[in-house]
């Protein structure tokens, strides 16, 4: 892991704790790249333009679901939503949020 220099020099490395080591190491260890690659192929297969989300959405539900967690669907209006996942902890710490928006930003050069 790395902090960028904001000059753009070379990326400093971020010192971690042995125990947080141990935790990076983990959650790198339980990554499946192929489900990885099969999981961004689907994710960009999907047209998520903004304002029509909702088949992604629902995609994405789907998808946490099918890996043991807890999601559900939000509508926003007919045409999009958000995904929601919640993953419990044992109730001693802090909530995590992570929110990742959906849509896909168009860039249109007209020359």
């Amino acid at each position: 892991m790395a902090i960028d220099d904001p000059i753009g020099a070379a990326p400093m490395p971020l010192a971690l704790g042995k125990d947080r080591e141990k935790w990076v190491k983990r959650a790198w260890d339980a990554i499946d790249e192929n489900k990885l690659g099969e999981l961004n192929c689907m994710l960009a297969s999907i047209a998520s333009p903004t304002g029509e989300e909702k088949q992604l959405a629902l995609a994405v539900v789907d998808t946490m679901n099918a890996s043991g967690i807890d999601a559900h669907y939000q509508p926003m209006d007919g045409d999009q939503g958000n995904a929601l996942g919640r993953i419990a902890g044992t109730g001693g710490g802090a909530d995590l949020l992570l929110y990742a928006p959906l849509d896909t930003a168009f860039s249109i050069n007209e020359e």
